[in-house]
Formats: C-alpha cells, sequence, structure tokens
C-alpha cells in the first residue's frame, strides 16, 4: 500500500534499472486475485528445493512479496532483477498463510505496514507468527523512525523506506538478513548441540563408579579415557569396594567393541558386579552371574574381559581371577606379573571351562597395577606394539611408588605411549599402593 508517504515510495523512482523513466500507473489489484508469482526464472518445485545448495552459495534467493500495490510491487520486480539476476519473487497482496509459505519456500520476505485490513506494527506481528525463521524485512512508505526501531525489536531484520533506497541497498539489505538469519540459525544449533553434549556428559559422568574405600592404608589412582574423544564414558570399566570384614574386591573389564552400546553394556556389567559383592555372593559364583547377565542384555553378541580381584583384610594375600584378561603387575622390587597360566575364556563366551581362583602371598609395601588391553596395545616408535613386555619395562624404569604422588606419576607414565600414537582404543589403569606392617 502506498500510503504514509506523500505521493508515496513510487514517487521518487529510485528502483529499478532506468532511474528516469515514467512513473508506473496504478491499478487496483485485480479480482479475486491474492497471489501473483513475478519470477525471473521457473518456479522451484518443492520435490528439489531441498537438493539444491542455500543461499549464500549457488542458488539465487527466493524472496516473497507482501505489497497490495501492483505498481509498487513492479518497481521492486525491476530493481531486484537488476541487483540479484535469477531471483524468485513471489507476490502476496495480503498476509500469506503458513501454506502459502511452504510453496514459496522464501529465503526473505519483503512487508508493507499498509494493508488491506492491517496496517502498522500489527501487520508485521501478523505477518511473524507465520513465518517461522525467515527473516522479515518492513518495506513501507511510513518514514517514522519510533516506527522503525520498534519494528525491528519487535523482530524484523530491517525497516527500508521506500524511496530511500535504490534497488543495490534492496538487494544488500536482503542478503544481509538471510546470511544473518543462516547465522543465527547455526548458532542456534550449535547451542542445542553444545547442551546436549554437557547433559550426555553429565549423565556418564554419573555412571562412573565411585569406589568405596575407607582404609587409610590404601591408596589407590585411576586413568580412564574412552576412545571416543567426545566421551566420558567407555566400554572399559572398574569398581573397588571395601567389604564390612575389611577385605577389598575390585575389578576392572573391557566389553569388546566400541560405541554407546558397548558403554552401555559396561555399564550394566560393573553394575551387576557391584551387586553381587554388596549381596555377599561367593567370589566363585561371581563370573557366572555375570556370564548369565552378558549373554542376556548384549545386542551383538559381544564378550567382556575382566580381571577380578580380592585383597585379604590384613593386606598380606590376595586372589584373582581371570576371564580372558590380561594379568595385573605386582609392584614391587621388581615389578612382575601375577601368574595367568589358569586364566579362562572372556566372560560371554560360552564355554565348559571354567575360571580358576590363583592366590599369592604378598610383603609388607606392594601395589598393584589392574589395567585394560588399551595400555599395551599402542605402537611405539621402534614399531610394532608396546606389549605387555614394553609395559613392564616402563613399570620396572621407575622406583617403587612412595606415597600417592609417586602412584599417581607412575599412571601417567604407562598411559603415555597410549596418548603418543593416538590410540582409538579405551583405556583404564587402577592403581594400588598399599603400606602394612
Amino acid at each position: 500500500m502506498g500510503s504514509g508517504r506523500p505521493g508515496g515510495w513510487s514517487r521518487h523512482r529510485t528502483f529499478g534499472p532506468t532511474p528516469h523513466a515514467p512513473r508506473p500507473t496504478r491499478s487496483p489489484p485485480p479480482a479475486r486475485t491474492r497471489r501473483v508469482v513475478i519470477t525471473t526464472t521457473p518456479p522451484i518445485p518443492l520435490s528439489t528445493a531441498a537438493q539444491e545448495p542455500p543461499p549464500g552459495t549457488n542458488r539465487p534467493y527466493r524472496v516473497v512479496l507482501v505489497e497490495d500495490d501492483r505498481g509498487d510491487a513492479v518497481l521492486v520486480q525491476a530493481a531486484l532483477e537488476e541487483q540479484l539476476p535469477g531471483i524468485t519473487l513471489s507476490w502476496h497482496m495480503s498476509i500469506p498463510t503458513a501454506l502459502d509459505l511452504v510453496r514459496d519456500q522464501p529465503d526473505c520476505i519483503l512487508v508493507d505496514l499498509g494493508l488491506p485490513g492491517s496496517a502498522g506494527l500489527d501487520t508485521l506481528d501478523e505477518m511473524l507468527t507465520v513465518t517461522g525463521d525467515v527473516p522479515v524485512i518492513v518495506l513501507t512508505g511510513l518514514d517514522d523512525r519510533t516506527i522503525g526501531m520498534r519494528a525491528v525489536a519487535q523482530g524484523a531484520a530491517d525497516y527500508l523506506v521506500k524511496g530511500d533506497h535504490d534497488g543495490d541497498g534492496l538487494a544488500r539489505a536482503i542478503g544481509y538478513a538471510v546470511e544473518r538469519s543462516h547465522a543465527e540459525s547455526t548458532r542456534a544449533r550449535l547451542r542445542e548441540t553444545e547442551l546436549a553434549r554437557a547433559e550426555n556428559m553429565r549423565l556418564e559422568r554419573g555412571l562412573l563408579p565411585r569406589p568405596i574405600l575407607t582404609s587409610p592404608d590404601m591408596t589407590w589412582a585411576l586413568r580412564y579415557r574412552p576412545g571416543a574423544g567426545t566421551s566420558v564414558l567407555g566400554g572399559d570399566f572398574f569398581d573397588m569396594i571395601e567389604c564390612p570384614d575389611g577385605s577389598i574386591h575390585l575389578v576392572v573389564g573391557d566389553v569388546s567393541g566400541h560405541g554407546p552400546d558397548e558403554a552401555a553394556l559396561g555399564v550394566c556389567m560393573r553394575i551387576a558386579w557391584r551387586t553381587l559383592i554388596l549381596r555377599g555372593v561367593p567370589h566363585e559364583e561371581i563370573f557366572p552371574a555375570l556370564d548369565d547377565m552378558l549373554t542376556a542384555e548384549r545386542q551383538d553378541g559381544q564378550f567382556c574381559t575382566v580381571c577380578d580381584v580380592v585383597i585379604a583384610a590384613d593386606r598380606r594375600s590376595l586372589t584373582w581371577r581371570l576371564a580372558g584378561h590380561p594379568p595385573p603387575i605386582l609392584l614391587g622390587a621388581p615389578p612382575r606379573y601375577l601368574d595367568y597360566s589358569h586364566r579362562g575364556v572372556p566372560i560371554g563366551v560360552r564355554s565348559d571351562r571354567g575360571w580358576a581362583i590363583a592366590t599369592t602371598e604378598l610383603p609388607e609395601a606392594w601395589g598393584l597395577l589392574v589395567f585394560t588391553d588399551g595400555v599395551y596395545e599402542p605402537t611405539v616408535p621402534t614399531g610394532g606394539r608396546l606389549d605387555l613386555e614394553g609395559l613392564l619395562e616402563i613399570t620396572a624404569r621407575e622406583p617403587f611408588p612412595a606415597d600417592g604422588t609417586d602412584l599417581h606419576r607412575l599412571l601417567d607414565l604407562v598411559q603415555q605411549p597410549h596418548l603418543d600414537a593416538g590410540h582409538t582404543d579405551d583405556l583404564a589403569v587402577l592403581g594400588l599402593l598399599v603400606a602394612t606392617t
């Protein structure tokens, strides 16, 4: 509508390729005609719109013009044809419906504030209710700075007065509005992704164990790294519980495979193990119960290696069982692997073979490293894998840890080959330091 300024926006005739051409004659809108498409290219079918590159790359903009004056619409068409070749312009004489916008698929909307049955900022309000995330530029003859500021505060991408801008200015305003909208959408999606990631990390942290250990003679340290760099939880798991009789039970396990399913299965295994220990289930029944649980819960035939250790209340002996798992390292002078000739099959590998229990006596001061295969499988600069022998050499180069600080330093050295190689497997190393009298 050409109201709000004497002579309207077309009086200045600053749009279009021929600035001194005669002013177009105004004509009333045709009867029962609500929408006219003025386009310099064939309309883009909805079925192919999603396959085209977004604005700002190769595809011309699609613009909706909401204007009841045919003469002003023709001027906008002429200006945009010159400045934005290939643009598709859809003209509506009143506020389009949401279905109209689905059909038009606009990148930007130009709206006059004076339309039949609507005027001023009420027109903008009505327009914004159906546009979704599409930027809306007010293009009106109402030259009022206060109204313009209110329009932008209300949600308009820009406020342009007809006659104050040439075709280049209009084209720039459209381009800026579209790209600003794209940038805001990208930032919003990024914020949503970051919030979801933070929520997932809080959930994963909540699923990590809190060892139950109160004895002052026991110092422990942990290094835990999921193979997925964006995760907190992997398929490796650990736990440690001090029972009422003073004995300490600990477990370290590794579910085969990598991903959220394996991480979830690892949580199931750890919680099942903790439940069995807290319920006082005999040691020899732990692995068969875990085997039944894994078989019931797994989805893709996963198996799980497990090392289960029980430290006596007097700290002078320990028993251990291995289900396909690497043996612990007993820290001393020198460090050595605990015997693993009795190692059984992994949990979840159905076999008649059981899991034997081994026992060893301990000195007054000793330590223990229990770990998963992510510790010794990385490649080393000299070629080949670190392997169990290389891991033992790293441990042997360090003196026996005197306190918790030394224990943490030892675990840092143990995990360093994993970091240096950028190894993608999960890693778990649980270190214990015990001083007995």
